[in-house]
């Protein structure tokens, strides 16, 4: 994979894309690493807006979109409603410490195991939002990742 490429896979997971940024990105954004993120502001109507780009079952197992929509009430031919097994024996339940909920939630990012190092950087570029658009349009419409280096390189002091 190429640097462009490297770089675009780690912002998919950890950037807050906006459904605006969803809609310019979508033919260029990996959507089956993007269903991991956990820092976009998830709702029915983003999911339902790009339902057929999404990974089901990396949404499915995203804690982010669990916490604020029961997918598979709203998407029933796309995922299907884990039975209860916990103490309310309910037919569904969206408590997520109930064991099916708790075991379909635990992520582990492969792009974490891969580079612990660039994970945490662009992570903390991301959430106090000096990693921008203008940053984000560069990699993506331009493939140009020379600003997100210079920003890893000037924001941590290091080249690596």
């Amino acid at each position: 994979m190429n640097e462009v490429g490297f770089y675009q896979e780690y912002i998919a997971e950890l950037y807050p894309f906006s459904e605006s940024d969803l809609a310019f990105f979508k033919d260029v954004i990996d959507f089956k690493i993007l269903s991991a993120n956990k820092k976009m502001k998830w709702s029915y109507e983003l999911i339902e807006e790009f339902r057929d780009f999404w990974d089901w079952k990396s949404l499915d197992s995203n804690k982010a979109v669990f916490e604020k929509v029961t997918l598979g009430l709203l998407f029933p031919d796309k995922v299907d409603l884990p039975k209860c097994d916990c103490y309310r024996m309910e037919d569904f339940c969206e408590d997520s410490s109930c064991t099916i909920n708790a075991k379909r939630l635990i992520y582990h990012s492969r792009l974490y195991d891969e580079n612990v190092d660039i994970y945490l950087r662009i992570a903390i570029l991301c959430d106090t939002g000096l990693l921008n658009r203008e940053m984000i349009f560069e990699l993506y419409r331009n493939e140009d990742a020379g600003l997100i280096e210079e920003l890893i390189k000037s924001s941590f002091h290091n080249n690596s």
